[in-house]
C-alpha cells in the first residue's frame, strides 16, 4: 500500500479515513472527492480534531455555542456526503500561532 491509498476490506469498497483540522475543512476541500468515494461504495470515516470552537467573529457567541454549531453542521454535511462515521477529537482550537492548538480540552 502506497502513501495516499486506501486501505482494502474484506468487501468490495475501502476503508478511508478523512483526518481534518476543522469542521468543513474537508467539505469545502474535497466534498464532491467524498461523495464519489461513498458512491462508489468505500466507507468514508471522518475524525475531526477540533470542533472549529474559534472560528466566529460575533462577540455574543460564546466558544461552546460556536461548537455546538459547527458540531451540527459537521453531523449534517457527513449525512449528505455519506461520510459513515463521524468523530471529533477534541482538540483545543487556536486562534493563531502560539496559543496551544496542540493542548487537548479538559474533560
Amino acid at each position: 500500500m502506497s502513501l495516499g491509498e486506501a486501505a482494502p476490506t474484506t468487501g468490495q469498497g475501502k476503508r478511508i479515513l478523512l483526518a481534518t483540522a476543522h469542521p468543513d475543512d474537508a467539505d469545502i476541500m474535497a466534498g464532491g472527492t467524498v461523495a464519489r468515494w461513498v458512491d462508489e461504495g468505500h466507507k468514508v470515516h471522518a475524525a475531526i480534531f477540533t470542533r472549529g470552537d474559534k472560528g466566529h467573529d460575533d462577540p455574543a457567541m460564546t466558544s461552546e455555542a460556536v461548537a455546538a454549531l459547527r458540531e451540527l453542521e459537521q453531523r449534517a454535511a457527513a449525512t449528505i456526503l455519506g461520510v459513515s462515521q463521524l468523530t471529533f477529537l477534541d482538540f483545543s482550537g487556536s486562534p493563531g500561532p502560539g496559543h496551544g492548538s496542540r493542548r487537548r480540552r479538559p474533560g
